[in-house]
């Protein structure tokens, strides 16, 4: 709803009755929002529910306190849920900026980290788990994260580093999604 209705992607307007939802659609299409337009902080809640269940997974892992399946290591199920951490906290600092980074499970509330270091622990966070994912590319890997979503992520956030870091990574963005090419070429 932030990203689509605020853009020339979707218009939302009143119906032939003259429903309008009291114009928040309106709000979201003329950038005319607060933080207390409801789709502000639905957005901001989905996305740390994500961070909070993606860190509580983790951590469940590393205390083997779940099990994962045979034909998967720890290893590569806890790169998974840290891709997908990484996608919720790509979100995060795509709308918001300046946003808390937690990776625990603490309940303390934590000060917002500069959009710049959140960038630079995405970066990192892929770049670590990246080799632990799997090439699989078929239905068993259905909705989850293997090294090619990964690097789809990761050649997102270096497209965008000039506006969340201030540096230009064209070319690593470039190199991951020619390895993405690559690889879909083999397989076609």
């Amino acid at each position: 709803m932030m990203q689509e209705t605020s853009s020339d992607e979707i218009v939302q307007p009143a119906n032939a009755s003259g429903w309008d939802d009291g114009g928040i659609y309106k709000q979201m299409h003329f950038h005319t929002w607060t933080s207390l337009t409801p789709q502000v902080g639905n957005l901001w809640n989905s996305l740390y529910a994500g961070v909070i269940n993606a860190n509580r997974v983790i951590s469940q892992l590393q205390a083997d306190k779940i099990l994962w399946p045979a034909a998967v290591t720890k290893a590569a199920l806890a790169g998974e849920i840290r891709a997908a951490r990484a996608l919720y906290y790509w979100l995060i600092c795509d709308n918001y900026g300046d946003a808390p980074l937690d990776t625990s499970m603490s309940t303390e509330l934590k000060a917002a980290t500069p959009g710049k270091d959140i960038y630079n622990f995405l970066v990192s966070e892929l770049t670590e788990v990246i080799p632990s994912l799997s090439e699989d590319n078929s239905a068993l890997m259905y909705g989850r994260f293997n090294k090619w979503a990964a690097k789809a992520l990761l050649a997102n956030i270096y497209l965008n580093a000039p506006v969340y870091s201030g540096d230009v990574k064209w070319t690593d963005c470039l190199a991951q999604c020619n390895d993405i090419i690559g690889f879909q070429q083999v397989f076609a």
